[in-house]
């Protein structure tokens, strides 16, 4: 910082008192002045030089005064200046007669004339005052260089009026001393008649902006008084002046009187800082505190005659300092008690001047190790990651900002990689300089590993689900609206890919007559799940209504409330299945028996340990104790079917895929067959760990298979064929089932015991703890949706509400949950008045929080987001663009638009497909799920929504809703 900025009003009047000092010594004005603009120049760290310039007689010309720092030949090339427009700043300032600031001389039209001799000698700003008396007679100029461009501050311009005043004094002072001394009979004493010039001279102390008395003799008789004096006291200088100073102020006798007595006596100046007063005048009481300086008032001939007081109010300033000390002791108290770490770091080492227990304790040093300390030797082993921060806080002057930024810290347990959000914000000295910063730091390096077996649970199952190789549809709403189709429901239906969004009944309308959109509503209305097999579904396929046969479910759907939201359809086609049936019924009934889905068993194995979880199933299959040992049931298998077992295990270990057929004897001798299928789990050393899949009793179909061979010999490849695709569907189904409820159930149940966990050891950190109760809930939801896939009932039945919802308190509301990412983004939103609309509240936050977040989400690098919600009622030819929209109903239309990153306008209907992602994961988090939502949200309040777009341009998201329901 400055040591202008940092200068006292006690400095500055030490510096007036010896300015003034030499004057009434009798000093020439060249030696006063030069002892006025060396300490104007000490005033700086340095690139400042002071310059007086004064006029001629005739007033046209500014010729070089004072100023020994400037260079000769810069002084020669000004000296006899003409005073007048655009002659550099001085030249200048005095035509124009108020003050001049050039604050860069090079681009200057002031100086057009001149500007080589100042650049010449690195002089490139100045800022120059006039010098003019109280006659309005101008005396020269007062003028600061520096040697950079640069314009005042505050504290620049008190300075230099200050000092401009002071030499303004000096220069009078000298003009009366040669009148004086022209005039022979008022020689031998300054109390003598002043003259003209004196009383110019006493004039510029009345007027000066300090308080300035002179008291003569020992009664102190008020000699010489200025307003500024007389304020202290509530006294003007009429009612002061050739009265006993403390006739008027008795209170302050006893404090001052013998500090100004011992003046008068020694000759000694005395100097008084931050002195309280007291005094009462007429009944009012006056208090404070002063500066003074009490200096002997000598005459001509060094008598001491009295003594001058230089006296500054410093009440307003003494009782700020103050406060700014008690509210720098609260600042420190609070720094201290916060629950984030903060820490603060001066000058170009990054010297560590505060840190709170919780910065020490996360960096694992003690105050002593880090205090007073340089950043980078306090914490050496993180110097690779921290240094490039502080590079870029000092190159750009901005906050720094990092999310989840790996920092190396040397712990008492060891070395570790320890994951930060943390912002930097600069410090800067008078200069503008970077002097150092204040860091906010959160340790989220055990949230981060939280989030990261979430997204790992959340990639599992919308692969699992995605590429399940039978039909799976999710229909939302009383109306069925289609919120997701995977890939095989689409290929069955042959209406394109384009369906989520639509009605079920949009979709598929031959099914009108078919009872299925009532099985649907039952589902719906009731939450009994609906299950149907061998089901004749007549489908059109290429503009033809053809007939196909399925096996399918109807499983209800419940929100966090226990609300049915939805309905879950999976299916498999049985049409060649069911077709082979029909035509072997008529020869052989066991045939139909031989080819039933029958029961499957599920089995899980720890390969390391060998313990396992199988089914009850498995164990009625293999004869054995549910919770018998793993050799139990290898020791039931056929001993001539073991080779055969030993093979297929090879052969897991090479393909990952155990499949094998192998006889089952029973305890009371009975020989079954059974059909044993699974999948053996790797881990990063390729090591074998879990084997997982299921056992099917086929024994109905070996003899079944094995008659039919002998009855129907003509028909056995065809009934091969059938049992082949029979077996497929049925392996792959109860695959998928078993690994939705084994395989995806306990990585899930990790995942809350961790969140617990982790909630108990971040108590009273709010942030986090909210943070990891949306990780349990969205751990919840996650296990609701596979547990929907496999329960067949739900104990709790309730519809939708609709009620009042003003959405502006909405909007305010999630822009509060969002308010630290808003600030950490420096994101503008900008809400136009927004309707109030009968809806869902839930739903509706959902819709607009995704929106929200999407905007925040997906920025534009180094540019700050800005987000624009605006809402417009829906014009009537507005309606007949969407087929989805009621002619009666009344609409909004909600626009949300943003600067951000936007996206290939080829996408704008896949971005709302459940899991499409048009990013890859480690630049923009998320599981592809929230457009998905907002779609759902928006159909089932009867409404529409889709996006526009354009790469780098930023997205407009538009909503479509109605006013009432």
């Amino acid at each position: 910082m400055d040591k202008i900025e940092k200068m006292s009003l006690g400095a500055f009047t030490n510096g007036l008192s010896d300015v003034l000092q030499l004057i009434t010594e009798g000093k020439s004005v060249m030696i006063v002045l030069d002892r006025l603009l060396k300490w104007v120049e000490a005033q700086s760290d340095g690139g400042l030089i002071a310059s007086i310039l004064s006029t001629d007689e005739a007033g046209q010309h500014l010729y070089h005064l004072a100023g020994s720092q400037l260079p000769k030949d810069y002084i020669e090339a000004i000296n006899g200046l003409k005073i007048g427009p655009n002659m550099g700043s001085c030249g200048t300032a005095a035509y124009l007669r108020k003050p001049v600031i050039v604050d860069n001389i090079e681009a200057s039209v002031l100086w057009k004339d001149y500007k080589h001799y100042a650049l010449k000698h690195n002089l490139h700003s100045c800022w120059s005052t006039p010098l003019i008396n109280n006659e309005g007679r101008l005396r020269g100029t007062f003028a600061i260089y520096y040697q950079v461009p640069r314009q005042p501050t505050e504290a620049d311009k008190q300075l230099i009026g200050l000092a401009a005043h002071t030499a303004l004094i000096a220069i009078e002072h000298d003009h009366a001393e040669r009148e004086r001394r022209q005039t022979a009979e008022k020689e031998k004493h300054m109390i003598d008649p002043p003259g003209k010039s004196e009383e110019r001279f006493q004039n510029l102390v009345r007027e000066a902006r300090v308080g300035i008395v002179v008291l003569l003799g020992e009664e102190m008789i008020v000699d010489v008084v200025n307003e500024m004096y007389g304020k202290l006291i509530n006294r003007t200088p009429e009612q002061l002046l050739n009265k006993p100073l403390f006739s008027v102020i008795p209170q302050a006798e006893a404090t001052f009187k013998p500090l100004l007595n011992n003046v008068l006596r020694t000759g000694k100046p005395l100097h008084l800082y931050d002195q309280p007063y007291y005094v009462v005048v007429e009944g009012k009481e006056i208090s404070g505190y002063l500066n003074v300086i009490y200096q002997p008032y000598r005459l001509a001939d060094g008598t001491i005659s009295g003594v001058m007081a230089l006296v500054q109010d410093v009440t307003e300033v003494i009782l700020s300092r103050k406060k700014l000390e008690q509210s720098e002791e609260q600042f420190r108290s609070l720094l201290t008690l916060a629950p984030v770490a903060i820490a603060v770091f001066k000058g170009k080492e990054l010297i560590g001047e505060i840190a709170n227990d919780t910065y020490l304790q996360v960096v694992d040093r003690s105050r002593t190790e880090f205090i007073g300390k340089p950043l980078l030797e306090a914490l050496a082993e993180g110097r690779d990651a921290i240094e490039p921060l502080v590079e870029k806080l000092f190159e750009t002057g901005e906050p720094v900002l990092v999310n989840e930024y790996p920092v190396r810290l040397k712990k008492k347990s060891g070395e570790v990689e320890c994951l930060f959000n943390a912002i930097w914000q600069p410090l800067f000295n008078a200069n503008g300089s970077v002097d150092g910063f204040i860091a906010v730091a959160h340790d989220v390096t055990q949230l981060v590993e939280a989030r990261r077996k979430v997204e790992e649970s959340e990639q599992q199952v919308r692969s699992l689900v995605e590429s399940a190789p039978f039909p799976i549809g999710v229909y939302v709403g009383r109306d069925m609206r289609i919120q997701f189709a995977n890939q095989s429901i689409k290929n069955v239906w042959g209406k394109g890919n384009e369906v989520e969004g639509k009605l079920y009944s949009e979709v598929l309308p031959e099914l009108a007559d078919q009872n299925i959109y009532a099985q649907l509503d039952r589902v719906y209305t009731t939450g009994i799940p609906f299950h149907a097999r061998h089901q004749r579904v007549d489908l059109v396929v290429n503009g033809v209504l053809q007939p196909f046969y399925f096996n399918y479910s109807f499983t209800p759907l419940y929100n966090a409330k226990g609300q049915v939201y939805g309905v879950m359809n999976t299916a498999a086609e049985v049409t060649e299945l069911v077709s082979a049936y029909k035509e072997l019924e008529e020869s052989e009934a066991r045939a139909r028996l031989a080819i039933e889905a029958s029961d499957q068993g599920t089995f899980d194995v720890d390969l390391k340990t060998n313990k396992q979880k199988v089914s009850k199933r498995l164990a009625e299959i293999f004869n054995v104790e549910a919770d018998a040992e793993r050799h139990r049931f290898i020791s039931a298998i056929h001993p001539d079917d073991l080779v055969l077992r030993e093979s297929a295990y090879k052969k897991a270990l090479q393909t990952s895929i155990l499949d094998y057929d192998a006889r089952v004897i029973k305890k009371n001798g009975n020989v079954i067959w059974v059909r044993i299928k699974g999948k053996i789990y790797f881990n990063e050393n390729n090591e074998p760990k879990r084997l997982v899949g299921i056992a099917q009793d086929i024994t109905e179909q070996k003899h079944f298979a094995n008659a039919l061979s002998e009855k129907v010999q003509e028909r056995t490849a065809e009934l091969e064929s059938a049992n082949k695709q029979l077996q497929v569907v049925n392996q792959e189904l109860q695959q998928f089932a078993y690994v939705c409820s084994h395989d995806l159930q306990e990585p899930l149940r990790k995942i809350r015991i961790f969140s617990d966990g982790l909630t108990k050891s971040v108590e009273g950190n709010s942030e986090a703890a909210r943070h990891l109760q949306k990780i349990h809930a969205s751990a919840d939801r996650m296990s609701g949706l596979i547990q929907s896939l496999l329960e067949y009932s739900r104990i709790t039945n309730a519809s939708f509400r609709f009620e009042q919802l003003d959405l502006n308190n909405l909007l305010t509301s999630i822009l509060t949950d969002y308010e630290l990412l808003i600030e950490q983004k420096k994101a503008t939103i900008e809400i136009d008045p927004l309707p109030t609309i009968e809806a869902m509240p839930l739903q509706m936050n959902q819709l607009f929080f995704n929106l929200i977040g999407n905007s925040l989400k997906f920025t534009k690098r180094g540019v700050a987001p800005y987000i624009k919600i605006k809402a417009e009622p829906l014009p009537e030819e507005g309606k007949q663009q969407w087929s989805e929209l009621t002619e009666s109903a009344t609409y909004t239309m909600i626009t949300v638009q943003d600067n951000g990153i936007g996206f290939d306008p080829g996408f704008a209907s896949k971005i709302f497909t459940v899991f499409q992602r048009l990013n890859d994961r480690s630049s923009y988090g998320g599981y592809g799920i929230g457009l998905a939502l907002c779609k759902k949200v928006v159909q089932l309040h009867g409404g529409i929504i889709f996006a526009d777009a354009a790469l780098n341009k930023g997205a407009t998201f538009t909503v479509i809703l109605p006013l009432k329901h």
